[in-house]
């Protein structure tokens, strides 16, 4: 097992100065922080188990925070998320709250009452970090979300670049020659200026007008909460106010799940009729009929790398990550294709 003095000796610093860098002392240069940060990570050195169990003693455990109690996507990734865990020794505190709440002033709360060593956020509102984040004091990680713009030293992200995304699902609809394309998008995807904020929108929208296609929000797009009764209300929405549709692209495949029982009830034929994307990857999108093209977010990278990062920063100081991983266009009968999956 890699001691302190090993670590000393593969840096050729002195013992004092790599303790004062595991005690996070700020006397110790830039220069020796980053390299004995580095060999720290490299020989998976851990603390004094003594040490740690002192401080352990007046933590509770990692604070997961999940928001929407109904996403499957989310709940798939706490799984992943639990097990990485579990399997570094640390215990989960997990905490299931609605898509109206705010998650970032629970972590206050959390924080004032229970002390965990770092949080987890799966899922989450940009406004609600970017007003609120500020106010807590614990390394934490955003995980399907990003944050790079935040400019915050205890918050990291890992997220799927969900611009890229989106594109690629409107692609798929363009080369399969659907010109009239509907969407089922979360809350708030469009400011008070008319601007697109939500990338999953812009990224789609974007790509349709490239290639010819036009976009009005007041006709082609509906909110929805991440549910199926609410993907299902929102299709029957949407075949009102846009009765052309050719294609659907929901921003979950819950939500497409449930337009997709929704054209069915209206007598719509998916995909002859109008074709339907999701995003995220679900694995029940396997067993729907037509099974369910989607948009796949990696979960079980997503999860190793959020944990890693957090598990490191709760014991050594570290710059904050905010890392994109790729995702992959799962073609299949809802969009008229039913083919190998597509890394980008």
């Amino acid at each position: 097992m890699t001691t302190i003095k090993d670590i000393a000796r593969i840096s050729g610093y002195s013992i004092g100065t790599v303790s004062r860098v595991i005690n996070h002392h700020p006397d110790v240069s830039d220069r020796a922080r980053e390299i004995i940060e580095r060999i720290i990570e490299e020989q998976h050195f851990q603390p004094n188990q003594n040490a740690k169990q002192l401080k352990a003693a007046s933590e509770s455990p990692v604070a997961v925070i999940i928001k929407g109690i109904e996403n499957s996507f989310l709940n798939d990734l706490l799984v992943r998320v639990e097990e990485r865990l579990a399997a570094s020794g640390e215990e989960a505190n997990v905490v299931f709250l609605s898509e109206g709440d705010n998650e970032v002033l629970t972590a206050v709360r959390m924080e004032n009452e229970s002390h965990p060593k770092g949080f987890v956020f799966l899922g989450g509102s940009h406004d609600n970090f970017q007003n609120d984040f500020p106010l807590v004091h614990t390394p934490s990680v955003l995980v399907s979300a990003g944050a790079s713009d935040l400019d915050s030293d205890l918050l990291s992200s890992f997220s799927t670049d969900d611009y890229e995304g989106s594109r690629a699902a409107a692609r798929l609809f363009v080369e399969g020659g659907r010109k009239n394309v509907g969407f089922i998008s979360g809350h708030f995807a469009i400011d008070a200026d008319g601007e697109i904020v939500s990338p999953r929108l812009k990224g789609a929208v974007d790509e349709l007008q490239e290639n010819g296609c036009s976009f009005d929000p007041d006709r082609q797009l509906v909110y929805s909460h991440f549910t199926l009764k609410e993907g299902y209300n929102a299709a029957k929405k949407l075949l009102v106010k846009y009765p052309e549709m050719d294609a659907l692209f929901a921003h979950s495949d819950i939500m497409a799940l449930g337009a997709m029982r929704a054209l069915h009830d209206e007598g719509k034929k998916v995909p002859e009729e109008i074709a339907v994307c999701g995003y995220d990857g679900i694995s029940v999108g396997d067993f729907s009929v037509p099974r369910l093209t989607t948009i796949r977010q990696d979960t079980d990278l997503m999860a190793e790398r959020a944990v890693n990062d957090l598990l490191f920063r709760m014991n050594y100081t570290r710059k904050t990550v905010h890392e994109l991983i790729p995702h992959v266009v799962v073609e299949r009968e809802s969009s008229g294709i039913d083919s190998d999956d597509r890394s980008f």
